[in-house]
Formats: structure tokens, C-alpha cells, sequence
């Protein structure tokens, strides 16, 4: 599974992220837009030109200028990203743990990096879905369970003899999504507190309040608890147990795999989109802690954020797919080769995807209330989660007894939002 060259065109066919691309090598290109400048003004053919056309100068000019903007613009941050210095990785020595590894796209990170013979740390609570190959260790995590994750964060640092330096923090599930209006019709008792939660063993929904749209388990406490004990809570306890030997030897790096979710969440998101806001705030505030650490000293610690739109997985099944232009769905291993070319640059980044749309939806933030609530109300952003189906993995601890006392049994896969059930 080698990585994909850059050049060509991408998986998901011709998209506004290749006009991007495009008019990035060519108008913004300020190498070429300087080399037409000095064509019109310094050869005898051009300065004739020059001189017959001002204002077509005047905007090469301007293109010219904007091309160094942007320059300048990628080189502060990458400067300030990784704190103006710079680090070496031995591919061959560096141990490299990444959870939710068993499949989706942890599994084609997991191949990629395996591919070039680099030592990778599965942490997952299903077995791996591929055989391993000889780089490869898998071992059970219920992310749910602070024990388990001590006992695996011990395994992964004894695989190879060596504490992990890269850690990518890959696992997410999307959980309920749902309106915070649809409720069961009656207060839940304590005996069938968990009957909405996605371990119920009733196929038929909740009674829900009429026309609300959504899931009426979004908001079960089980339901909630599960999402972020995956997609927020457990980087706390990751991060405690890899990230002090990465500041001793100054050298190492985090990946958090998040969502544009956290930057803006359609509605019917929740509890999902709240979970990786939480998410993105812990990996900055853990980018500015390593940047001012001086005891140790742990600026050369890379941090590097994934914040991509709808994947074309399981676990966002159903989730409209756009007009597949403007706004489309990305493949996994789209998203998968994104994250082994930050690693294997070795550099703290903010990686976007789509390119276009993502980063349209970090700006929303910054717009002006009326437009962030307007963005947020719009029809199109309304339609996105309608046809949600998408699975979750059932983490053991948070499935505890359901219904009439049957236990949930380890690794089930569950389908949201539907009469059916996968396992």
C-alpha cells in the first residue's frame, strides 16, 4: 500500500480542493508569476508587451504578491508550529502506537507505516481485521477503562523494547447522534436507565417527542459517556502515560485525529461534535504546554492536529455525501496517507481536509455572530446527518448490563439509528 503520489489526480475524482491545488502551482506560484515579470520587463520581446498591456502587469503584480503572502504565510507556520527548531527521526528506531488501528483508517496508517518497516503499537479493543505484518503488535484497549489503558499503554511500551515516540490518537466512534429534543416521552426508572443506550436489545426506538428530529438515545448517559470516553477522556489518560518520556528525551510526537466537527457541527452532531472539540482544545493546550516546558525542556515535542470532513466508513454511514465538488466525501486512505506524510516529515502541523471546505469551517468562528449562527440554521448543514446510520464500536466498560441483565459481550458492533443490528 504504497503512499499515493501527491501529483495525481486524488480518489475522490476532480474536486475544489484540485482547483485549489492547481491555481496554487500556477498564479500563486510566485517563481513562476516572477519569472513572467522579468520576461516582460527585461527582454526585448516582452517590454513591448509591458508597455501595451499596464494593467495585465499590474495584476501579474498583484498575483506575484499574494503568491509571497502565502509563502510567508506557510513558513510562520511552520515556524511557530514547531517552536523554530528542528529534530532528526531514526524511521528504523522510533516506536510508533496507534489506536483504533484494527480498521477504518487506523488500519491503512498502521499499513503505511508498516510498509516501510517502521515498529507500530495497535491499541484497539477489536483483534486486528488484516494479518500483521512482522512490524506489527496488537493489544487490547477498552478506551473506556482507565485499568485497561494503563495495562495496554505497559504492553505497547514493552512490544519492542523501546518507549513509544509517535503516538497517534486514531480512535473515535460517532455514537447516537441526535436532537437534544428527542427524549423519551417518560423520564427513564433506574432499572431501564440504559434501555436507550446502544446496547438496548429492543430493536424498536424510544417514544420520542413528535417531529423531533434525531435519535432519542443521543442523550442517554450511556450513550454520551461512551463518546467521550473514546473521543475525548481517554487522550488525557494516553497522553500521561507516552508523552513524559517524549519530554525527557525531547524528541517525539502526538497526532490527534479529530474532526471539522470541532470547528462546526450540523445539526443532529451531538454528543459526537462536542467530543472533538474537546479533543482539538486538549491537543492545543498540550502543544502550548510542551512550547513553554523548560523542566524538562520538550519544545522539539511535535504535535500534529487531523481535522477532516466526512469519511466514506462505517461509522459515519448515511451522512450526506455533498454535491461531490464543493463538498464531497473523502476516502479512508485519503485521510490515512495525510497522517503518515505529516509523521513522516517530522514536523508539528495543522492538517485540514478538505482543504477547501475545511478550512471554510475553521473560519466560521471567526466570522460575526449573525454569520456563525446563520451557517450553523442553513438548510444544506441541516440535511447532513438525515439519513445517519453509522456504527459504534461497544467499548466493554461502558456496556455493563443491558435490558433484561444480558451482558454485552467484548467488541460488539453496533448499527446507530436503525431497526438492525450488526455483530
Amino acid at each position: 500500500m504504497p503512499l499515493r503520489s501527491e501529483w495525481k489526480l486524488g480518489r475522490e475524482g476532480f474536486t475544489f480542493d484540485t482547483v485549489l491545488r492547481l491555481i496554487q502551482c500556477t498564479v500563486l506560484n510566485p517563481y513562476l508569476t516572477f519569472a513572467i515579470l522579468a520576461a516582460f520587463r527585461y527582454t526585448s520581446r516582452g517590454h513591448p508587451l509591458l508597455l501595451a498591456h499596464p494593467k495585465k502587469h499590474v495584476a501579474l503584480r498583484a498575483l506575484f504578491a499574494l503568491g509571497v503572502l502565502d509563502r510567508l504565510r506557510r513558513f510562520l507556520d511552520d515556524g511557530v508550529l514547531n517552536n523554530w527548531t528542528s529534530d532528526k527521526y531514526d524511521w528504523e528506531k522510533e516506536v510508533v502506537v496507534v489506536t483504533g488501528g484494527s480498521d477504518g483508517i487506523g488500519k491503512c496508517v498502521v499499513l503505511l507505516m508498516a510498509e516501510r518497516g517502521i515498529k507500530v503499537v495497535v491499541l484497539d479493543v477489536r483483534e486486528l481485521t488484516y494479518e500483521a505484518p512482522p512490524t506489527v503488535r496488537y493489544v487490547y484497549c477498552d478506551l473506556g477503562s482507565h485499568e485497561s489503558i494503563a495495562s495496554a499503554t505497559s504492553e505497547a511500551a514493552a512490544a519492542f523494547g523501546a518507549a513509544p515516540t509517535i503516538f497517534i490518537n486514531n480512535a473515535g466512534i460517532g455514537g447516537h447522534a441526535g436532537n437534544v429534543l428527542s427524549q423519551p416521552s417518560k423520564p427513564p426508572t433506574a432499572g431501564d436507565k440504559d434501555a436507550a443506550s446502544s446496547s438496548s436489545s429492543s430493536s424498536s426506538p424510544p417514544s420520542c417527542v413528535p417531529d423531533a428530529p434525531g435519535d432519542a438515545t443521543a442523550f442517554a448517559p450511556s450513550n454520551v459517556r461512551a463518546v467521550f470516553a473514546v473521543n475525548a477522556l481517554s487522550h488525557y489518560a494516553l497522553h500521561r502515560a507516552f508523552v513524559p518520556a517524549m519530554a525527557a528525551a525531547n524528541h517525539g510526537m502526538v497526532v490527534t485525529v479529530a474532526s471539522v466537527a470541532a470547528y462546526i457541527a450540523a445539526p443532529g452532531m451531538n454528543p459526537y461534535s462536542a467530543s472533538k472539540a474537546a479533543a482539538l482544545a486538549l491537543h492545543e493546550t498540550l502543544h502550548a504546554d510542551l512550547a513553554v516546558s523548560t523542566h524538562p525542556r520538550a519544545d522539539r515535542v511535535r504535535t500534529v492536529a487531523v481535522l477532516q470532513g466526512y469519511v466514506r466508513t462505517e461509522l459515519f454511514r448515511g451522512f450526506d455525501e455533498g454535491d461531490g465538488f464543493l463538498a464531497y466525501a473523502l476516502e479512508k486512505e485519503t485521510v490515512a496517507e495525510a497522517v503518515v506524510r505529516a509523521v513522516l516529515r517530522g514536523r508539528s502541523a495543522h492538517v485540514v481536509l478538505p482543504v477547501g471546505t475545511g478550512t471554510y469551517s475553521s473560519w466560521v468562528r471567526a466570522m460575526p455572530s449573525w454569520m456563525q449562527y446563520g451557517v450553523r440554521k442553513s438548510a444544506g448543514m441541516a440535511k447532513l446527518m438525515q439519513g445517519y446510520r453509522g456504527r459504534m464500536v461497544e467499548q466493554p466498560s461502558e456496556a455493563g448490563m443491558v435490558g433484561g441483565g444480558e451482558q454485552v459481550e467484548d467488541s460488539k458492533v453496533f448499527v446507530e439509528r436503525g431497526d438492525e443490528k450488526e455483530e
